[in-house]
């Protein structure tokens, strides 16, 4: 039986988990501070980052970051076809494209939007 334990609020909602590497200082204080509250460091850690998410929300809109992302890929696009060994069929970028996105977590919805924008461009 376990001397010291901790409430875990379990999330209601579906989610995605995320890794992180912390510095050795922040991940003690954050073991620190989670057993003195009696919660896991997971809740703490997705409670900051909900606020992040919210300030960041404000800030910077998904149709702005969208359209951040096609405006790089329209440069990568222009560039790779600037260099005659690179030269490719605009069908296989996209694909290319599809793919490197969807590895980095990208919604479906996300890569949608953000290769219309391309289009548009």
């Amino acid at each position: 039986m376990a001397i010291l334990t901790v409430r875990n609020k379990a999330s209601s909602a579906p989610g995605k988990y995320v890794g992180v590497y912390l510095d050795q200082e922040i991940s003690s204080y954050l073991s620190l501070y989670a057993l003195s509250k009696e919660i896991t460091k997971s809740v703490i850690v997705r409670d900051q980052m909900k606020e992040w998410y919210k300030g960041k929300r404000v800030v910077s809109s998904e149709k702005e970051l969208v359209e951040t992302i096609a405006i790089e890929i329209k440069k990568a696009w222009e560039l790779r076809n600037k260099s005659s060994y690179l030269v490719s069929d605009i069908k296989d970028f996209k694909k290319q494209l599809k793919i490197e996105l969807h590895q980095k977590g990208i919604s479906e919805d996300h890569i949608s939007a953000i290769l219309a924008t391309f289009r548009s461009r």
